[in-house]
């Protein structure tokens, strides 16, 4: 187990519920399945913010990852949770005040070479503002270097309850090069 503690407050909880082995290499000759839990309660930006800056001044955040390795050691299924309270940030001239965030997403890492997104949805509503989601799946493949590439990565987006558009995302991001999406 791993835990943090800040004060009297426990915000980092994490355990193995069985043993975990991972074995990425060509010849692999299977491990036993095994689960990792890690669970983030309460994190208060304003008391990180001197150690991760960023643009996020204040807000608190609860996130459950769990992560599952499939008997053969190479495929990690995964599943997040996280709602963010309160949150205030800024980005150049955009600022973001009392909003409300949530993170879902489900899927699958093969060989950590590419990333199955059986679903994700984000959520946000900032204060006086109309709620908003986007929600969908796809594949991410990474090359090992320093590119990421979008496959169909599926998207539908809504103010309040209702559909506002459909996205498909399609591109190639270098990360070396800082050039962003191609």
């Amino acid at each position: 187990t791993l835990d943090g503690i800040r004060g009297n407050k426990k915000v980092l909880d994490s355990r193995l519920v069985q043993p975990m082995q991972l074995d990425w290499s060509d010849n692999s000759t299977g491990v036993s399945e095994s689960k990792l839990e890690i669970k983030l309660s309460e994190f208060d930006f304003a008391e990180w913010r001197p150690l991760l800056g960023g643009p996020i001044r204040a807000g608190d955040v609860n996130a459950i990852l769990t992560v599952a390795s499939r008997p053969d050691g190479k495929h990690l299924d995964y599943e997040l949770n996280a709602t963010g309270h309160g949150l205030i940030a800024t980005q150049g001239q955009l600022e973001l005040s009392n909003a409300e965030v949530t993170l879902a997403s489900k899927g699958t890492v093969a060989g950590l070479k590419s990333i199955d997104l059986t679903k994700y949805e984000i959520g946000w509503q900032s204060s006086g503002h109309e709620a908003w989601s986007l929600a969908g799946g796809g594949i991410v493949v990474l090359d090992g270097n320093s590119t990421i590439s979008l496959q169909n990565l599926g998207s539908q987006l809504k103010v309040g309850s209702n559909p506002v558009g459909n996205l498909v995302l399609t591109g190639v991001a270098d990360l070396a090069s800082q050039r962003g999406w191609m």
